[in-house]
């Protein structure tokens, strides 16, 4: 714990940078369940008061009046993200996010659901469905056309890591891959607003699915489109009644493991 002759005399950036610091540390004890103390945080405290500090001042007295360990935790991790935002305090990302650490790579369940991301634009969205991906243990996902892969450092931040736990390849030829899938026995079901289309709430996706997502402006590509066993959509009520095609496709997954729970690896 540095002195607060010394602390007075650095840059206010540098202050909040060592409290950002001390934030962090007591955030992560608290989320592996580690007793807290806040002895430093109180003398971060009374040390910018005493400099005349007035940032975060009233976020970090609730800290230290906090008696729930639940409550103390969100506030202390709100205000580490206030910090960093405010004062561009460096933290990756992918820090927060929970992993589970006492299982091995592999033994993790799958489905037998696979997507396939025909001309996805943003590569955040690319990010954001693998990491949902990982989430509901989908079998593959396929990315054609001008759908952004997982070399693009973008799709590396949104998806926090989850594509190395998600089998993805790159297939160039859209029409071939879904032909020898079909010959798997998998239904191919494009999910695409309009007329015709059969409501999702209505539909039970077969064990062996393939989920086709399209392009965020136009959607699925006509020729794709023929080669769909089913073509279905999100009913909405709403005045936009369009979807991000990232919310979209969990949706679907959700509405796929509803049907189709998965047991972990061994377990009757």
């Amino acid at each position: 714990m540095i002195t607060y002759g010394k602390f007075s005399s650095l840059k206010k950036i540098t202050k909040y940078f060592h409290l950002a610091k001390e934030l962090k540390k007591l955030r992560d004890d608290l989320a592996e369940g580690f007793e807290t103390d806040l002895l430093v945080l109180r003398k971060f405290y009374e040390y910018l008061t005493s400099s005349g500090e007035i940032d975060f001042i009233k976020d970090i007295e609730n800290i230290l009046s906090e008696s729930d360990d639940r409550k103390k935790f969100e506030r202390i991790h709100f205000l580490f993200h206030s910090i960093k935002e405010h004062f561009g305090y460096p933290e990756p990302e992918n820090r927060f996010v929970m992993t589970t650490q006492d299982k091995e790579e592999g033994c993790f369940a799958r489905s037998e659901l696979i997507l396939i991301l025909e001309n996805l634009r943003s590569a955040f969205n690319v990010g954001s469905i693998i990491r949902s991906c990982e989430c509901f243990g989908v079998k593959k996902v396929y990315l054609s056309g001008i759908t952004p892969d997982v070399e693009n450092q973008k799709v590396i931040k949104t998806a926090k890591d989850a594509e190395k736990y998600v089998d993805i390849e790159y297939c160039p030829d859209i029409a071939g891959t879904i032909s020898l899938l079909k010959k798997q026995n998998y239904v191919v079901t494009g999910a695409e607003t309009g007329t015709g289309t059969i409501d999702l709430r209505d539909y039970i996706m077969p064990s062996r699915t393939v989920l086709i997502f399209g392009n965020e402006e136009i959607g699925i590509t006509s020729d794709t489109l023929t080669l769909c066993d089913y073509i279905v959509s999100i009913s909405m009520s709403g005045k936009k009644n369009s979807m991000n095609v990232a919310g979209a496709a969990s949706v679907f997954m959700y509405e796929y493991s509803k049907n189709h729970r998965l047991s972990e690896p061994g377990s009757s």
